[in-house]
């Protein structure tokens, strides 16, 4: 891995500036044509490599037309979704707020849910493999008060980030249930560690990092795993609420080369431990890469009842077919009724380039902060040595991304601990070589 470096100065860094302006000016005009800024023939869009129809649903005629385009790609458009027999459960209010391609979810979502179980004994789940803009979250509220509006009063909602706990209230109010209807939402991180969550019926949001925790019981009775919490609350084997996996992709790492991720290991267990709940796979890049499906167990890919014995055996047929393999894959799930993929259109999209001239005193500002960074990585390469300076700076491998929800306890993060211990040494040592350098350059 080619070593960090101290920052360049501005006239180091620009080099030729028409050079520099014509470089970008291609850069961007490329990103524009790759964004959907090539030409339309015959209804079909064509976005660089990849090629895209307008879209709008094929049997589903509930809900408002979705305020911006919609499109498809071409070869999930040429496979049509089966026939609705579904009907929904949402009270009137709630259609009224969601668009006929948000409501295409719930329907079939609703329709998985109301199958016969998979030959391994396990609910059938949906996928929602939207991009952005297309209103996933809205999509989940949805299917969550469809299942809530059945008596199943109990779900939960898992996302990457804590500050996402406003964006789900905010989805289950903005789809209008009304007060009586509306689901209280409970954030995980405020419950104590007892052996049973002293919540009631609602939805309970967690983190994919929590879902790992394990910590000592408020009780005094040993140690207290969050999954088991999740699974006890939920109902076990007879829950029938729903587990929505938000960002789904967290959960990607399930079957790595090396050993799986705590955070796929657990994403799984909680499907396995809840067979009959309504289990719902969100993300913008569901099936980007096959290894990247080992936690979508519910889909009905391997295991009993298909020709893959298992994920493994599954991955090494798709992997050997390549590209075109993963697409009959999406194929066929929407062809069942377990997958949807829309994307917001970028026909009528526009983009120009603005050529920024940079002033004499932001040339002299950065030049400045170069010079101080500079400064920096000399001093903390005079504190700590140059090995360790790399050690703390150096991007981390992919290996080591891959492992980062992976720590060596389920609750403490022992591998971060020295290099916090050690970057405050070494900012309390720059700061005392500032002030030195500084008084040293006085009167």
């Amino acid at each position: 891995m080619a070593e960090p470096q101290p920052p360049a100065a501005a006239g180091e860094a620009a080099g030729d500036g028409a050079a520099g302006s014509a470089a970008a000016a291609e850069a961007a005009g490329a990103a524009a044509e790759g964004a959907g800024g090539g030409g339309e023939e015959d209804g079909f869009i064509d976005a660089g490599d990849v090629t895209y129809t307008p879209y709008r649903p094929a049997k589903v005629r509930i809900g408002k037309p979705p305020p911006d385009p919609v499109v498809e790609n071409t070869s999930l458009a040429a496979v049509p979704p089966p026939d609705v027999t579904y009907e929904s459960h949402l009270p009137p209010s709630s259609l009224e707020q969601l668009s006929e391609v948000q409501m295409e979810s719930v329907m079939y979502a609703g329709q998985q849910f109301s199958k016969p179980h998979l030959k391994n004994g396990e609910r059938a789940g949906f996928m929602i493999g939207d991009g952005a803009g297309v209103g996933k979250g809205r999509q989940l509220a949805g299917i969550i008060m469809d299942a809530w509006m059945q008596g199943h009063k109990r779900h939960i909602w898992f996302s990457i980030s804590p500050d996402l706990l406003h964006d789900t209230k905010r989805d289950l109010k903005d789809i209008k249930p009304g007060k009586k209807n509306r689901p209280k939402v409970y954030n995980l991180s405020d419950l104590a560690y007892d052996d049973n969550l002293s919540v009631g019926d609602g939805v309970i949001f967690c983190t994919y990092k929590s879902l790992t925790l394990v910590s000592e019981s408020t009780s005094g009775h040993g140690t207290v795993a969050r999954l088991g919490q999740l699974t006890r609350w939920l109902g076990g084997r007879d829950a029938e609420g729903c587990i929505v996996f938000d960002e789904a992709h967290k959960a990607k790492n399930l079957y790595l080369a090396s050993k799986p991720t705590l955070t796929g290991k657990k994403v799984k267990e909680i499907q396995d431990r809840c067979p009959n709940a309504r289990v719902v796979y969100c993300s913008a890049t569901p099936c980007s890469e096959p290894m990247n499906m080992g936690y979508m167990t519910r889909l009905g890919l391997w295991g009993d009842g298909t020709r893959f014995e298992d994920f493994p055996d599954f991955l090494k047929d798709i992997d050997e077919r390549g590209v075109g393999a993963m697409e009959l894959v999406a194929m066929q799930l929407k062809a069942e009724g377990m997958l949807l993929s829309r994307s917001l259109s970028f026909q009528g999209c526009e983009f120009s380039l603005v050529p920024l001239v940079n002033s004499k005193f932001q040339i002299d500002s950065y030049n400045a902060a170069v010079k101080t960074w500079q400064l920096l990585w000399q001093v903390l390469n005079d504190a700590v040595g140059e090995d360790t300076l790399y050690t703390l700076v150096e991007p981390a491998s992919e290996e080591e991304k891959a492992e980062k929800d992976h720590p060596a306890a389920p609750h403490v993060d022992t591998s971060a601990r020295p290099r916090v211990v050690r970057c405050r040494f070494v900012l309390g040592a720059v700061c005392i070589e500032h002030r030195a350098h500084a008084n040293r350059n006085q009167p």
